[in-house]
């Protein structure tokens, strides 16, 4: 029985902050302002005006950017105690939570998000890799049907019920996601990957290889894409092909 190539999850839920909710997007300068450098700004803000709900939540956008999830969700927690209504606060400290791989209290957080200013795609799409890291996959599936009903443009809530599809083992739905997902973005070099995987599990070897040596393309040094690679090019050897 040959190796089953099962669709990885790749690091943590992506850090996708709604910057449709975050005021002054840190995104919009990450060219010239380091995440360091907005919390040195904003912590001087803090200092003048303390009761003020958006310093600290755009402050803990600096801090989940860092990478220094405690800090972030100590300052939403400020927040949301300033300003007991603050969607974006919640939202954000659930992508904070997740970082700490804490995915339960990433849920309650996106669905208090969602409760107070629904019709936000990517709280349906973070709350459903959520779901996915739960190993609760129906729920995760809802949530990204709900992601593309709201806007059928963007790719990751594709990829993400992909990831869903063919852990459920429903290899050709997730062919088909991942398959859409890239014709949105052909440059994801991970959705190629998880494409490569659920083929590999149908048994496509040829059409999987091509989608690992299309990750690699994209990303040399991806790891996984080589080994899974190698891997299907022994069996094909092996079976004279």
């Amino acid at each position: 029985m040959q190796k089953k190539y099962l669709a990885k999850l790749v690091g943590i839920i992506s850090l996708t902050v709604a910057c449709t909710w975050c005021g002054a997007s840190l995104k919009a300068e990450a060219a010239t302002v380091t995440p360091a450098q907005e919390v040195a700004k904003y912590t001087e803000q803090i200092q003048k005006n303390p009761n003020l709900a958006s310093l600290y939540a755009d402050r803990g956008i600096a801090f989940i950017l860092e990478g220094n999830f405690s800090a972030a969700i100590a300052d939403f927690n400020t927040a949301v105690s300033l300003e007991a209504n603050y969607p974006e606060a919640y939202y954000n400290r659930g992508l904070a939570y997740a970082g700490l791989g804490n995915y339960q209290a990433t849920v309650e957080d996106i669905t208090k998000a969602i409760h107070l200013k629904p019709g936000n795609y990517k709280c349906y799409t973070n709350r459903g890799f959520a779901y996915v890291h739960m190993n609760k996959y129906e729920p995760a599936i809802a949530d990204f049907d709900t992601a593309i009903t709201i806007d059928p443009t963007q790719e990751d809530a594709y990829a993400r019920r992909g990831i869903a599809y063919a852990s459920l083992g429903k290899e050709d739905k997730a062919i088909a996601d991942y398959t859409t997902a890239l014709k949105i973005n052909p440059q994801n070099p991970v959705t190629y990957y998880n494409r490569g995987n659920s083929l590999a599990n149908l048994g496509k070897y040829q059409e999987a290889i091509a989608d690992f040596q299309a990750a690699l393309k994209l990303n040399p040094q991806y790891a996984a894409a080589n080994t899974h690679l190698k891997a299907l090019q022994n069996i094909l050897t092996q079976k004279g092909k």
